[in-house]
């Protein structure tokens, strides 16, 4: 019996070849009906490649909500928006990961893992991903809730203000915080109606209507020249 001497790899198999089932997807993104068999030169690489497509999703499943959800999503968000955290160097690794987790529904709760308690521990509302996120009514996870939610909306209306496509140049309204605290953080809040909705907004309502109705975080001037996505001195990032 001969036999063929190694590759300098240390392949001894490398005269070998093995046959892989082959599907293509046509333009509707559905595979064929008709699998073709194409040969493999080594059990490294090229089986790498020609396993990864068919089995990259494992033993995960794929008729859950959030599954079907993410995947009719897909096609209608901005990829470079939605994964943007990744590239953020000040997140920590455990930050990423609770995102992570909690954007693919494996995120811990009381609800779906304790078979016996699914309230939260500290509040008697039902636990879940969302309560711990942002409906947890325990005082101190409330005020933490809120202080997280202020920060980020002062974050998004100062990148609005400073390199928005429009170029929104004046705040006409908050609910994001005191107006103390919105001046520390560099918001010129002159003429600027804060946690009570301006009365040309909603000129049919009295003060106290206003003062209960449901707010947006803000409220922005646009420039009234017609809004363009050109990079201009005003969005250079754009």
């Amino acid at each position: 019996m001969h036999f063929q001497p190694p590759a300098p790899d240390g392949n001894a198999y490398t005269h070998l070849y093995w046959l892989a089932k082959d599907t293509d997807e046509n333009p509707s993104g559905r595979e064929t009906t008709t699998p073709r068999l194409r040969s493999l030169s080594d059990l490294k690489a090229k089986l790498k490649t020609g396993m990864c497509k068919p089995h990259r999703m494992g033993s995960a499943k794929t008729d859950t909500r959030y599954y079907i959800y993410w995947k009719d999503l897909g096609p209608l968000v901005n990829e470079q928006g939605t994964i943007a955290f990744w590239s953020y160097s000040n997140l920590k690794f455990n930050e990423r990961r609770y995102v992570t987790r909690y954007r693919t529904g494996t995120i811990f709760s009381q609800n779906g893992f304790s078979p016996t308690n699914a309230n939260c521990p500290i509040c008697p509302c039902t636990d879940s991903a969302l309560h711990i996120l942002s409906g947890c009514q325990h005082t101190k996870m409330r005020n933490m809730i809120i202080k997280r939610h202020n920060t980020a909306s002062v974050l998004i209306i100062v990148q609005a203000l400073q390199k928005g496509p429009c170029g929104a140049n004046q705040i006409a309204y908050t609910d994001v915080g005191s107006a103390d605290k919105l001046s520390e953080q560099g918001l010129d809040l002159i003429n600027t109606a804060n946690k009570t909705l301006p009365s040309w907004l909603l000129p049919k309502l009295t003060t106290h209507a206003l003062k209960a109705s449901s707010r947006p975080d803000a409220i922005l001037f646009l420039p009234s020249t017609v809004c363009s996505s050109r990079v201009t001195t005003r969005n250079p990032n754009f």
